[in-house]
């Protein structure tokens, strides 16, 4: 289902548009401010914004680029009287995808949405014929992605619980939030717990709620994400986080989809979907006996093993020249491009810190930019002067290592062996002895 967010303070206009739209299938939320509005959209992550120029806290001009900013694939339309049509017309020019003079009919509506609809397709057309796939904030060439996204698709409306793995800032929130986003319960909340950031009680009664007087602070009832999540997804990020008393609390609630709350001896029952992830082995942490092994059976029902940048390398690209978008508009830059060289220094860094490092060198190149290019004097040193990287000898690998390596990636972008042992330049029964010589599925 698709989603829509109405921003005017005009009480006839939001109920019109929430009938026309609500016909039209669309999930409609809406809002009387600005601020209001921002706060639904970064929530929310509406498909269209219908956005009213006058607001009573701020002009909705002024808002406009923090909108496209935060959400660059959302069509943004332009409500507004007949005074104000010149200003309509310059938020078109600064981003917006149409406007709609007050008052406006059922038929405007409905043209203004079919036409998103075509722009969209055709948008969709152009990255499939350059080989990009796009799902809300995951831009990608690399077919092992592709079908990262498609598995996650595919199981996005069952209830199977999801485990998200894969080194830090490889975009695991992200993906947690297209599958409830593709689920059926995309109009029900989509709330995060962050499992590394809260103590062990804290943690439990974030998760689970409490009774006044449950521990020393407890001054009041207070509901848990579970509780709030209720008919949604909770998202618990670094579930290797959790300890013993949590992780058996949590697996109860997996298998019987009930919890008490701190301090209570009530049972609560609801109906949430649990995406989980981790950027460490919880197979390890098993064998450990760090992490309950019939957990980790209840949370990986179904994995999604992110790769990190470095193994992407194709998608570097195409991540910092939308970024560099998204921040210039932000940033009022008018900075468009990057000179070749500042591309090739990009492209040759291993990112450690993935895509959430190369999302904070483009804020940062943005920012210091001077010119319509970005240029590699505004990348950070150790990317801009790469003779000057460390040598880092742990990272060297053998010949066999780097075999084994090449052998995997081919694999993970072909779809036959076939196809695999033609770019390798052997025949398939070859292939096979590498494969079994190296262990690799």
């Amino acid at each position: 289902m698709q989603t829509a967010l109405i921003i005017d303070d005009d009480r006839s206009i939001v109920t019109t548009l929430e009938i026309y739209l609500e016909e039209l299938g669309f999930s409609v939320h809406s809002a009387a401010t600005a601020a209001k509005g921002l706060e639904l959209l970064k929530t929310c992550h509406p498909d269209i914004v219908f956005l009213d120029l006058k607001l009573p806290d701020q002009n909705g001009l002024d808002i406009l680029k923090e909108m496209i900013a935060a959400e660059p694939l959302c069509a943004i339309i332009i409500i507004t009287a007949y005074a104000t049509i010149d200003t309509a017309v310059r938020a078109v020019k600064m981003g917006a995808f149409d406007y709609l003079p007050k008052p406006f009919t059922p038929a405007q509506i409905t043209r203004v949405i079919e036409m998103i609809k075509r722009v969209n397709k055709l948008e969709s057309q152009v990255r499939t014929l350059k080989g990009i796939t796009q799902e809300g904030g995951l831009i990608t060439r690399s077919r092992r992605m592709a079908k990262i996204l498609k598995t996650a698709r595919q199981v996005a409306d069952s209830t199977a619980t999801v485990l998200i793995t894969g080194e830090s800032g490889t975009g695991k929130g992200l993906l947690a939030r297209l599958i409830h986003d593709w689920s059926h319960r995309a109009s029900a909340p989509f709330v995060m717990v962050d499992c590394a950031g809260l103590y062990e009680n804290l943690l439990e009664s974030d998760l689970f709620g409490h009774r006044k007087g449950a521990f020393t602070g407890a001054i009041e009832d207070k509901e848990g994400k579970l509780k709030i999540a209720d008919n949604g997804t909770v998202f618990l990020d670094e579930v290797s986080e959790m300890t013993p008393s949590i992780q058996a609390k949590l697996l109860r609630f997996l298998q019987n989809r009930e919890f008490e709350r701190l301090g209570d001896t009530e049972s609560i029952r609801v109906d949430v979907r649990v995406v989980g992830a981790t950027n460490k082995s919880l197979e390890d942490l098993v064998a450990e006996g760090h992490f309950r092994q019939d957990l980790y059976f209840r949370m990986n029902v179904v994995e999604l093993n992110l790769p990190p940048l470095r193994e992407r390398p194709e998608d570097i690209r195409i991540l910092a020249e939308f970024y560099l978008k998204r921040f210039a508009l932000l940033n009022e830059k008018k900075v468009s491009g990057f000179t070749e060289d500042t591309l090739e220094r990009l492209e040759t860094y291993k990112w450690p810190g993935n895509i959430r490092e190369l999302v904070n060198v483009i804020e940062r190149g943005t920012i210091l930019s001077r010119g319509n290019q970005l240029t590699f004097r505004e990348l950070p040193p150790h990317i801009a002067d790469s003779n000057k990287m460390p040598v880092d000898r742990e990272s060297f690998k053998s010949l066999a290592e780097m075999e084994k390596n090449h052998i995997q990636h081919i694999l993970s972008q072909t779809d036959s062996i076939d196809d695999a042992s033609k770019i390798l330049g052997i025949d398939p029964a070859t292939l096979w002895r590498k494969r079994k010589k190296y262990n690799i599925d």
